[in-house]
């Protein structure tokens, strides 16, 4: 059976998504200067990829979970009407299952689970087809990495704005010597191919 990978796409532009690397505030931005990427879709990759530009945006996976525990697990708990939500199927089980839960449970329910089903905590290089891509940006450097990707696809250099925005402390603080060993063993691929060191 072929990978599959979670994708969209604008004519022979093809952009596989990671999740918690700025791709709301790229989504929109595309939008305004005519790219129509449409709904994601999770497929095998496209046959006549080879003619098509395909880019993906990596995180400090580290810092990627901090992320994903304070917006898909912390906050929805704190939002009363999260139960009401018509988009309660969509959210994923843990957020329930880390209700009130500790960022350091969180990460220890991690480690103990091998092959993750949801694309938030997944390795990285399960969702890149890190083989064919053609750019790979950072989150770390995204303003940066985002102006080369748009004189790559032929659109204006803008300040791209930031969508989802959550405030909290520096990923670091969050880890103790336990939980950042967790990462390190969990995401060991990751944190190789894409040249991520803690605190970095």
């Amino acid at each position: 059976m072929k990978n599959k990978f979670l994708y969209t796409r604008s004519d022979n532009i093809i952009w596989f998504l990671t999740p918690k690397t700025g791709t709301r505030s790229m989504h929109r931005y595309f939008s305004e200067h005519k790219l129509n990427f449409p709904a994601e879709t999770d497929l095998s990759i496209p046959n006549d990829h080879a003619n098509c530009f395909k880019f993906a945006f990596s995180r400090n996976p580290w810092g990627r979970l901090v992320s994903t525990y304070n917006d898909k697990v912390r906050l929805q708990w704190e939002n009363e009407n999260f139960a009401n939500s018509p988009n309660i199927k969509y959210r994923i089980k843990f957020y329930k299952q880390f209700k009130g839960g500790s960022f350091k449970e969180f990460i220890k329910w991690i480690g103990l689970n091998g092959d993750h089903y949801e694309r938030h905590i997944k390795q990285q290089t399960s969702l890149i087809p890190y083989d064919i891509v053609d750019f790979i940006g950072k989150f770390e450097n995204l303003q940066e990495d985002f102006n080369i990707l748009c004189e790559k696809i032929g659109i204006p250099k803008q300040q791209l704005p930031h969508q989802n925005k959550t405030k909290y402390k520096h990923y670091t603080e969050y880890y103790d010597d336990e939980t950042k060993q967790i990462v390190a063993e969990k995401y060991a691929k990751d944190i190789e191919y894409f040249g991520y060191e803690f605190g970095k």
